[in-house]
């Protein structure tokens, strides 16, 4: 069901996308623990935030390793073919051991900022790792004054055994004095709910919990620092929809934080201003969690944090509003979003949904006083963030409400050995399997990785992955602490701990004020394409060139199209490259190209066309075009020196030589004789003896065999560029013991100077200069 509202709402959610498309970009590491000396492999995908196909605007992706210090230690550019790049770093071995981050983006991506990069943290130290794997975590993320700690403990051997009734001491410390001392035993499954109880007077939130095993000879151990917060709580409180209103149900959710800006577990209560308590509440996962309470007109409400104990600051609720929406959201059952609509009012409202910016469900509700409730299924949403939006019939955006849907959609993937063990270096076989939630056999791009699950187990990486970052942390405003967490299948609270995740975080592309009033972002930084394109001309007519040859050295031949257009995709400039271009009964050519680009101008000349200039005769002085000038008057081989575009690009069309000579003819009027120059001006007469400006034939073979065809032509352009004499015009009549004529000759965006002189001028010259 549509009007002209949602139409409108389509349209720009369309314009927005095609004007500001975004990048987004993940990067695989080997591992996630590395020794100084250790190389880091990579492989990079950049996808379009669309639709998460290989990015239509980037081909380049830029990857830095930053110290513990914050400062760049190495950058790389690599190029994405088809979306996928691969490559890798070397830690030097004598680098600082701490927490580094590698950091990856496109050029585009710069334009939103840099919450929108991929970053990733990683320890580089030297460890010698432990004969056993171990596990410990809190199961809380805050305790306070007289709280009970409570630590689940997992041992296994290498061998994945579980380290079934073994014997294990824990200590705890606060602030470096033994706390407690005990000795316990594993379970059947390897396991053990290590507790104990916090001093109720407590000064101090350096708490280290430390479990030692002795095990074949020696002692593994593994410690935790254990999260103790004294009296200082961050508590943000989000009303689901966005606003509290009075007399309609409402979802409160909630996030803590502690001193350092972690999430903290908490337990408290909602009060009224004289103390009367109409709600309770406690964190189900990292820090995060919900309530819901009826607020009353007339009446304020605050929160008190009962755990930990020890904190006394209060927290008032958002203000709550006599009259508007409540917009509430289940999306628990598979396919299908359930809406219920609380208001005040009795209107026409509109429901859109997008993810990642593009629309796949609007309708229009005809809503009444108290609750409205509908049913939208999500078989045609991808999978992701979806932005849920409640408009008013005035086109206000009211209500709002974020949620993860189809996270069934994922690719499965199976991966299976000929062998259970492998021996050193020897060589193993897999198959690989890749079904989509359908159970269809699907296409994937994939990488693997092969590491020590040793090194797995003692880094206890609990980073993202690439289902994290593509689908979910670049979507919303929020960090999220141990994202990867939120897509595993074998954790039972990962479905309603993304929900508090969404109810928490606020959508991160755009504010829908500014895109109804039609204010897109300015783009200040291109899309970078690993392509060399342009157009071909023909010198002579300026004509478009289809057919010409484009070859790169050790690479596919391209050809131009019937417009002269060519474009080669993908091409590695990470040294630089000269292109080859051939056309038949034309001069080859070749660009050497450092950078890519995509407007370039090319201009090709055939062989028997005269580029340079004419010929003298001092009997009768007429002009004759030269295939290929000698004697002295030669200034370059043409065959070997065709110029290409100055700088790589022009941006002009050659002009014909025909018309370059009439437009010269204008200004030899004003030419003088050599003999008339010497006397009226002396000093031009010597500046023209001392700068050379014509050379022998002997010495111009010289040059071209030491320097090359381009090289003779600069060369030449040059020195005649220097001489004040090479700028006058002599006239035809000025006198018969003068046959030298200085032509301007124009080719793409080059002046060449050329000068041709009879052999008895240079005689007089010579005579001239020894006198």
């Amino acid at each position: 069901m549509e009007n002209d509202f949602i139409k409108s709402v389509k349209k720009k959610l369309t314009d927005y996308n095609t004007h500001a498309p975004e990048d987004r970009v993940y990067l695989q590491l080997d591992k996630p623990f590395y020794a100084p000396g250790d190389d880091i492999w990579f492989s990079a995908y950049v996808r379009d935030g669309l639709s998460l196909k290989p990015s239509n605007k980037s081909d380049i992706v830029h990857i830095e390793l930053i110290s513990p210090k914050g400062t760049i230690e190495k950058r790389i550019n690599i190029i994405a073919k088809n979306g996928k790049a691969a490559g890798d770093f070397s830690i030097d071995k004598e680098a600082l051991g701490g927490l580094y981050k590698i950091r990856a983006y496109t050029t585009w991506m710069k334009n939103e900022g840099k919450d929108n990069v991929f970053e990733k943290d990683l320890q580089v130290q030297d460890v010698i790792l432990p004969n056993l794997k171990m596990k410990l975590d809190f199961e809380k993320k805050a305790f306070g004054a007289g709280d009970e700690v409570i630590a689940k403990l997992e041992l296994n051997t290498n061998e994945n055994v579980p380290l079934r009734d073994y014997k294990i001491k824990f200590v705890a410390n606060l602030n470096g004095q033994k706390l407690l001392e005990k000795a316990e035993v594993t379970d059947e499954n390897g396991m053990r709910y290590i507790k104990f109880n916090l001093p109720k007077e407590l000064k101090t939130n350096d708490g280290l919990l430390n479990i030692m095993i002795d095990y074949n000879g020696s002692t593994e151990s593994i410690s935790r620092s254990i999260p103790i917060i004294l009296n200082k709580v961050e508590f943000t409180m989000f009303p689901e929809g966005g606003d509290l209103v009075c007399g309609l149900d409402n979802n409160v959710a909630f996030t803590a934080l502690n001193e350092f800006g972690k999430p903290a577990d908490v337990e408290g209560v909602v009060l009224t201003e004289k103390g009367s308590k109409v709600a309770s509440f406690s964190s189900f996962h990292q820090g995060m969690g919900a309530f819901k309470f009826n607020p009353q007109t007339g009446e304020t409400y605050h929160v008190k944090i009962t755990k930990p104990e020890g904190i006394t600051e209060i927290f008032k609720l958002p203000s709550v509003l006599e009259r508007g929406y409540v917009l509430n959201i289940d999306n628990s059952k598979l396919g299908e979003v359930a809406v219920n609509i609380n208001t005040t009012e009795t209107e026409k409202l509109a429901i859109v949904a997008q993810v990642r910016g593009k629309l796949y469900y609007s309708t229009l509700i005809d809503a009444k006083p108290g609750s409205n409730k509908f049913i939208f299924s999500t078989d045609e949403f991808p999978i992701g963030v979806s932005q849920i939006t409640l408009f008013d019939s005035k086109g206000i955006a009211r209500a709002e409400r974020l949620a993860f849907v189809n996270k069934h959609k994922q690719l499965n993937i199976s991966v299976d050995t000929e062998k259970e063990k492998y021996l050193p270096r020897e060589k193993v076989k897999m198959t690989l399997t890749v079904k989509d939630e359908r159970g269809l056999p699907m296409p994937a791009n994939l990488s693997m990785a092969v590491v020590n699950d040793q090194l797995l187990s003692f880094a206890d990486d609990k980073s993202g992955n690439i289902l994290s970052q593509l689908l979910l942390q670049q979507d919303i405003n929020k960090k999220i602490e141990e994202p990867a967490f939120y897509f595993n299948n074998k954790e039972p609270k990962a479905d309603k701990a993304l929900d508090y995740v969404m109810m928490t975080a606020g959508w991160r592309r755009f504010s829908w004020e500014k895109l109804m009033e039609e204010e897109l972002p300015v783009i200040n930084y291109l899309g970078e394409r690993a392509i060399i394109a342009g157009t071909i001309y023909n010198g002579e007519n300026s004509k478009p060139m289809p057919g010409v040859k484009i070859k790169i050295p050790g690479g596919v031949e391209y050809e131009s199209d019937s417009e002269g257009k060519f474009s080669i995709k993908k091409v590695d400039l990470t040294s630089p490259v000269s292109l080859m271009f051939n056309s038949e009964g034309y001069y080859q050519q070749s660009q050497y190209m450092q950078d890519y680009n995509q407007n370039l101008v090319l201009y090709m000349y055939k062989k028997n066309y005269n580029y340079y200039g004419y010929t003298g005769n001092s009997k009768n002085r007429l002009r004759s075009k030269s295939a290929k000038p000698s004697g002295v008057g030669s200034a370059v081989d043409f065959e070997d020196a065709i110029p290409m575009a100055a700088g790589g690009m022009v941006n002009e069309k050659a002009p014909m030589l025909d018309n370059v000579l009439a437009n010269n003819n204008n200004v030899r009027k004003e030419a003088q004789p050599i003999e008339a120059l010497k006397k009226k001006d002396g000093d031009a007469f010597k500046q023209l003896e001392g700068k050379k400006v014509l050379r022998d034939q002997s010495k111009l073979e010289e040059q071209k065999a030491n320097n090359g065809p381009k090289d003779i032509v600069a060369a030449d352009a040059k020195v005649a560029s220097q001489s004040n004499v090479a700028d006058r015009r002599f006239d035809k009549n000025a006198g018969d013991d003068l046959d030298e004529w200085v032509v301007n000759v124009r080719i793409t965006n080059w002046l060449f100077k050329l000068t041709i002189v009879p052999v008895s001028f240079t005689h007089q010259l010579t005579k001239n200069k020894k006198m």
